[in-house]
């Protein structure tokens, strides 16, 4: 049966002063309680129906980015099979040909519930080209499914996501997290540390040396008219003290 898609929502990733550097785009899925959460609904889709869902993102997107001033950029999930997939890679391509969507406003976040195949010379050339010229490039929940390290060999990833544990924080914790960002850096790929509900967590962050933070500790998913409100009032309010100071 076909799924139902309807409705995302977008939660911020901050820097460590707290600024917006971009929202990741969530789905909400209308038939959601039929599932214990969000990763057994994407789990459950068949491979065409996870590679439909990514090209009805890609759409959806385009109205997205429409909404909001053309700073704000936003990350979508993308499942691997939609990166080896032929009529995935030409819709993207028409959508930059066409000027649809303005990729350098774009993070694509490969999601790891999916092994990804091997990398055919014609995908390469396809990652190869859109890191290097259009969009942004991260792995989601590192450690915790199947590992893309094809994608780090072949130094396509800018960001890496790390899940932070909702258990109290340990030694062995911190010293995990603290290696992760080590590898990350080594790599030259920033490291961006998820689900951080409590100031202790975004501290103990910060000291771990990640560059990104995200979580409720930050804010809740909001409709994509609470951010474009939000950002439209933050433009506004960054012209009016522009203009303000040339007359001081």
């Amino acid at each position: 049966m076909k799924k139902i898609f309807n409705q995302f929502v977008f939660q911020p990733i901050v820097n460590q002063y707290k600024e917006i550097k971009m929202y990741e785009m969530l789905y909400k899925p209308v038939n959601g309680q039929k599932h214990t959460s969000l990763d057994d609904y994407f789990n459950d889709l068949s491979e065409e129906e996870a590679i439909e869902f990514d090209f009805y993102t890609l759409e959806s997107l385009e109205r997205y980015l429409e909404c909001c001033p053309e700073y704000v950029k936003f990350s979508i999930n993308i499942s691997p099979l939609s990166i080896l997939n032929p009529r995935f890679m030409q819709k993207v391509k028409n959508m930059i040909v066409h000027n649809k969507i303005d990729f350098s406003r774009v993070c694509l976040e490969i999601v790891e519930n999916r092994k990804l195949p091997d990398l055919s010379l014609k995908t390469i050339c396809f990652l190869e080209v859109l890191k290097n010229e259009y969009c942004a490039i991260s792995l989601d929940d590192f450690t915790k499914g199947h590992l893309h390290w094809e994608l780090l060999q072949n130094k396509f990833v800018d960001y890496i996501k790390i899940i932070n544990s909702k258990s109290k924080s340990s030694a062995k914790q911190r010293l995990f997290h603290k290696n992760m960002v080590n590898f990350c850096h080594s790599l030259k790929v920033k490291a961006i540390l998820e689900n951080v509900e409590t100031e202790e967590a975004f501290l103990l962050g910060k000291n771990n040396g990640f560059d990104f933070f995200q979580g409720f500790y930050f804010n809740k998913p909001e409709t994509i008219f609470e951010v474009a409100v939000c950002e439209q009032m933050y433009l506004s309010k960054k012209e009016q003290n522009h203009f303000s100071s040339g007359y001081e």
